[in-house]
């Protein structure tokens, strides 16, 4: 199930459920503009969405399945060592009206 985290859905395990790339894509934008180890997180983020949704693009447009796998492994190799996975955590972050 793919949502927007709406509360609704609390009932789903968790296994089950994927938060809308929209809506992540925002919370990593908003990320990016904060400080330290948050904005390292939001532009790991960001990265990562860029490059999953130009791989979906691409296959889109063209039906090859293999150039999808080669460009989402690729994405997730050069991401696979962020810089801020030796920091340590940050307070949560409060949940914004539109989310």
């Amino acid at each position: 199930m793919t949502s927007d985290r709406w509360w609704a859905y609390n009932h789903l395990p968790v296994r089950r459920r994927q938060v809308c790339w929209s809506h992540l894509r925002r919370d990593f934008e908003f990320l990016a503009e904060g400080r330290g180890s948050d904005k390292d997180l939001g532009h790991a983020g960001l990265s990562v969405c860029k490059e999953l949704l130009w791989a979906w693009e691409i296959y889109t447009h063209t039906g090859d399945r293999r150039e999808l796998t080669r460009r989402v492994r690729a994405a997730a190799n050069a991401n696979s060592k962020p810089s801020y996975a030796n920091t340590p955590p940050s307070t949560p972050a409060t949940a914004r009206p539109g989310c």
